[in-house]
């Protein structure tokens, strides 16, 4: 796998963890309204039927423990997305570097070749005329 196919295949893994943090930001967020909703529903009962809600509180705060949990992993994880994502960057930074250095040492490499076959077409002209020269001395 040469350099252009590492840095676009880091390309789609950076296009994937970005959209892996915004799945998980969207989740965050339905959870944050979950809770708001949750809370709500906690408010009501208290006010309307205090000896029953009791029972339905207690479950309910288990829910939101739950869901806070829940959000508390979701945001550790969107942060460990987003480093893997900053990591990837820099792989990709790197890479495109590297890929530049690449390219300036294949240019350099065709100019000496380009150098080298001038030099080789001026030798050859050279061996041809020492050629024909020693040609002409055996004939003297």
């Amino acid at each position: 796998m040469n350099l252009e196919q590492e840095s676009d295949q880091a390309l789609r893994e950076v296009r994937a963890l970005n959209d892996q943090v915004r799945n998980k930001e969207e989740e965050i967020a339905q959870l944050e309204a979950k809770r708001e909703a949750l809370a709500q529903q906690i408010r009501t009962l208290r006010e309307n039927e205090l000896a029953r809600a009791q029972a339905d509180m207690r479950q309910i705060e288990e829910q939101l423990q739950q869901i806070e949990k829940e959000r508390e992993n979701l945001a550790s994880e969107r942060e460990r997305i987003v480093e893997e994502l900053e990591a990837k960057q820099e792989e990709i930074k790197l890479l495109q570097a590297q890929q530049e250095e690449l390219e300036e040492q294949l240019e350099r490499i065709k100019e000496e070749i380009e150098q080298l076959q001038d030099q080789n077409e001026i030798l050859q002209k050279e061996i041809e005329n020492l050629e024909r020269i020693s040609m002409e001395l055996e004939r003297q």
